[in-house]
């Protein structure tokens, strides 16, 4: 996971057991914009994808942004894969096990191949994670991330990489050893750096072809064990000519593009009110500054994509809290907050347009009670980020990108022991239901678990959700195979398809 102020990690993943593999079931449960235009062109054959790739990365442990990532999932394939609403199905590995969540067993597929008709082993998936630590990528520190025994010590190069607990039992046997148990471990499985890496071959939907001056060519891989299932043999990923109609797919599209629709990524952006400051250690305090704020005002007229939430989690994850409050200048009162003395709040923001806008609006919102004095700070990136770790702040900018699927990926920050728990947030009941979701199978019971975080979280006041981000995308009209409602913003070529008359 990362703060979208930093970078640790890339790339987004995703969670649940789900496996669609057929057309029928595809185009039953997807989400598309209106396509009964008698209009339908383009070819059935090949489909044209456009980016920005004037420095294509093809390297999975090197790639850094979604629209390479896009380009890397069509050619390369891990243990587990995603279905078109974004959840979790079996990939190269057909199935998978574990008695204690910490020893997992993945059984691979006999028929997942190479592009040029070789195997795919157990030994690729460990040369090619070890190769991951010890080039030290940016990418490397997930598989610490995701706990696999020995990573942060090879990484502090206290280890070699050959300790990583990563063993071929035989060619399709792969054994995953953690430092913890991790009953979600296979949701965090489908991450691109976590994928078989061989100089020259793929073991995805395509391979690579050409690469010229105007687009990136993909013909289908006739090894690959899904095959039957894969529409378009030829992709095209356009260089150049952005603009054009013949573009079927688009990430970003240019401003001048009319049809642009819109897909939720894993991303919240909010504010933190810090507990520990003498100010805000009253939790009505805290309580009643959250229930001025509209998170609607809060983004009123600001240029940003997104969709004004209440809920810390993703709309996809289906988590609410409702806090039955007294009005706030009630709760203040209690605090013994009057117009004598007054409550002065601080909001830090690191300087941007879109920053400034918001901190603005919501100093707008507080400054309606007489009982508030505002100021607001803007500071550089690397300001606002010292302070933020230091704790010397009230309120302040913050949010979080998941590079996964699952609750977990947001509510694990507020364990007591997480680095990422930067206001140092500590509620011992907190503490355990997190630890009990990692090892709890049972999917309604982890669901019961994670609520009481998200409803303590939000009696405890130390989040004011804003909103969510989603991502521009355009798309033809007669293009199907995908459900924009999928979080992940990973949508495989394999699963497009042409609607023809």
């Amino acid at each position: 996971m990362k703060p979208f102020s930093k970078s640790k990690f890339s790339i987004i993943v995703c969670c649940c057991l789900f496996f669609a593999i057929a057309c029928d079931q595809q185009k039953q449960n997807i989400s598309t914009t209106s396509n009964t235009s008698s209009e339908i062109s383009g070819s059935t054959t090949t489909l044209v994808r456009a980016g920005n790739f004037a420095q294509p990365i093809l390297d999975p442990h090197q790639v850094s942004d979604i629209q390479n990532t896009a380009l890397l999932y069509d050619l390369y394939e891990g243990l587990v894969s995603y279905d078109i609403h974004g959840n979790i199905t079996p990939a190269v590995a057909q199935s998978w096990e574990s008695k204690d969540q910490k020893s997992w067993l993945f059984h691979l597929r006999q028929d997942a191949k190479w592009s040029d008709g070789s195997e795919v082993t157990a030994e690729d998936f460990v040369h090619s994670w070890q190769n991951l630590l010890t080039n030290k990528t940016a990418l490397a520190p997930y598989l610490g991330f995701i706990a696999v025994q020995n990573a942060r010590e090879i990484l502090q190069n206290k280890l070699p990489a050959t300790a990583l607990g990563i063993k071929a039992i035989d060619p399709h046997t792969l054994a995953i050893q953690l430092d913890k148990a991790n009953a979600y471990l296979p949701m965090m499985l489908a991450h691109i750096a976590l994928v078989p890496n061989k100089s020259g071959l793929y073991n995805g939907a395509y391979s690579l072809t050409n690469i010229d001056d105007k687009k990136i060519s993909l013909t289908a891989n006739p090894y690959y064990w899904n095959k039957v299932h894969v529409s378009f043999q030829q992709v095209e990923y356009w260089r150049t000519n952005l603009s054009s109609t013949k573009i079927d797919w688009q990430f970003l599209p240019p401003k001048t593009t009319t049809e642009v629709q819109q897909v939720p990524k894993l991303c919240s952006y909010y504010y933190e009110l810090n507990p520990h400051h003498p100010t805000l250690q009253n939790t009505a305090i805290r309580q009643a500054l959250i229930s001025l704020i509209s998170s609607q005002s809060a983004i009123a007229n600001v240029a940003l994509n997104g969709k004004a939430t209440v809920n810390l989690l993703p709309q996809s994850m289906l988590f609410s809290s409702y806090l039955n409050l007294p009005p706030a200048e009630q709760l203040l009162m209690q605090a013994n907050v009057t117009n004598q003395h007054p409550l002065h709040i601080t909001l830090t923001y690191d300087d941007s347009a879109v920053n400034q806008q918001i901190a603005q609006n919501l100093s707008r919102q507080f400054s309606q009670s007489d009982l508030i004095h505002v100021s607001l700070q803007g500071k550089t990136t690397q300001e606002w980020a010292t302070q933020h770790i230091q704790q010397q702040f009230q309120l302040i900018r913050s949010g979080w990108c998941a590079d996964y699927n699952d609750p977990s990926a947001f509510l694990n920050n507020f364990h007591s022991k997480n680095p990422d728990n930067l206001i140092h947030y500590y509620n011992p009941q907190v503490d355990q239901w997190l630890e009990q979701a990692m090892t709890e199978l049972n999917p309604e019971a982890r669901q019961q678990l994670y609520q009481q975080v998200v409803d303590a979280i939000a009696q405890d006041a130390i989040i004011l959700p804003l909103f969510q981000y989603y991502l521009p995308v355009s798309i033809a009209p007669n293009l199907a195979g995908y459900d924009l409602n999928n979080p992940t913003q990973i949508f495989y070529s394999k699963d497009l398809y042409r609607l023809v008359k």
